[in-house]
């Protein structure tokens, strides 16, 4: 993983003065069935830029997720939902709704060579919370998952497997300047396990919810994928990884597996330091 040259200090704040952060609730997942996956995939958040326009300051674009290693608190997501944005402009609000935005003191990428053809393994970005600048009473009300310190991430899946999503599709998310309203609507979505990818450490998902409501998955990238077996009387949910891209109209969607996130979480927390 690479860092930028110097931590970003970015300290969060709020949304600016008159703005209402509006959120639509998409169709969830069946709460009965798939409990334990409803609960995980609420570390999912959009991603908002202030364009610095007083105007027109906010974009939205992607989606991430919160997770704990090592007793820090980072963000994940896509490198390519934040590529070319000054890190001091990426806004992540504290939980879905909120118009807080979490502080940040540095962001990672991981390094992948020019002369490469298959570079997604590498589409991914590690934002750090700043647990010094961090409100703790408004942070209750995140929800994080948790990452252990021994792992296996190997994928094992059966005829029960199903996986879990969820994200922010870019076009049920908007801002009107207007009425001063931050609109954002997230998307649930299941599918079966389709094949590995032909790149590195990604694999293949088919989807089989009703797609029907979202004309693109564009903004989905940076989502967090849950697998979840359901056995009989042994039913888990564990995080397997990061959404990279998909298409509706194949209905299939790629994502990177959680060995690539470890590895640089824990080559990060064994550096000490604010470089790579």
């Amino acid at each position: 993983a690479e860092s930028c040259t110097e931590p970003i200090g970015i300290v969060g704040g709020r949304a600016r003065a008159g703005f209402v952060y509006c959120r639509l609730s998409g169709k969830p997942l069946d709460s009965r069935e798939h409990m334990k996956a409803r609960n995980y995939l609420a570390c999912s958040l959009p991603v908002l830029f202030d364009v610095g326009f007083e105007e027109t300051p906010y974009s939205i674009s992607g989606t991430c997720f919160i997770v704990e290693y090592q007793r820090t608190m980072y963000v994940i997501t896509a490198k390519h939902v934040i590529r070319g944005a000054d890190p001091n402009s990426i806004l992540v609000p504290y939980y879905y709704g909120s118009r807080d935005f979490l502080p940040f003191n540095n962001y990672w990428e991981i390094n992948s060579n020019e002369d490469e053809d298959d570079t997604d393994y590498a589409d991914l970005s590690i934002l750090r919370i700043d647990n010094g600048e961090l409100d703790h009473d408004k942070f209750k009300k995140a929800q994080t998952y948790r990452l252990q310190t021994i792992y296996d991430v190997s994928l094992n899946i059966d005829r029960y497997s199903r996986f879990f999503i969820r994200g922010y599709p870019d076009l049920s998310c908007t801002v009107d300047y207007d009425d001063l309203v931050i609109r954002t609507e997230d998307a649930y979505l299941e599918g079966v396990y389709y094949e590995k990818s032909v790149s590195n450490h990604c694999h293949t998902i088919r989807i089989i919810s009703d797609v029907s409501s979202i004309k693109d998955f564009d903004g989905l990238s940076g989502s967090p994928v849950f697998h979840e077996s359901n056995k009989p009387h042994n039913k888990t949910a564990e995080l397997v990884g990061i959404l990279l891209r998909g298409t509706v109209s194949s209905k299939l969607v790629h994502f990177l597996e959680l060995m690539v996130i470890y590895k640089a979480l824990e080559e990060l927390s064994n550096k000490g330091s604010n470089t790579l």
